[in-house]
């Protein structure tokens, strides 16, 4: 199979727009990711010491028992939150990925 210089010069330029295309999607992905983290991080960090200013301060192991009794909803809540955000980045890529492939076909 012989190809021309033209065929050739063509066929690497779309080969390159392909793979800068797939580079542009995995690098939004990968800022929504650092994104989330970082907001993640941030929220934890301020429950965190909301927390321990609020438990320190509590002299009854009644009271303290309770306030970590207290803690397990919104912790599993911002879990599960997390989770989700995780799966729809996850899913947003998927389904990029796919209709770029389809394209191809």
């Amino acid at each position: 199979m012989n190809m021309s210089l033209d065929q050739v010069v063509s066929s690497t330029k779309a080969n390159a727009a392909e793979f800068f295309s797939l580079s542009s999607l995995a690098i939004e992905s990968l800022d929504k990711y650092v994104q989330l983290n970082v907001a993640a991080t941030r929220s934890s960090m301020r429950n965190a010491a909301k927390y321990f200013d609020e438990t320190f301060g509590i002299k009854d192991l009644k009271k303290f028992s309770e306030s970590q009794v207290s803690q397990l909803q919104p912790s599993m809540e911002k879990s599960a939150a997390y989770a989700r955000l995780i799966y729809e980045i996850n899913s947003d890529l998927n389904k990029a990925i796919k209709d770029f492939a389809e394209k191809k076909r």
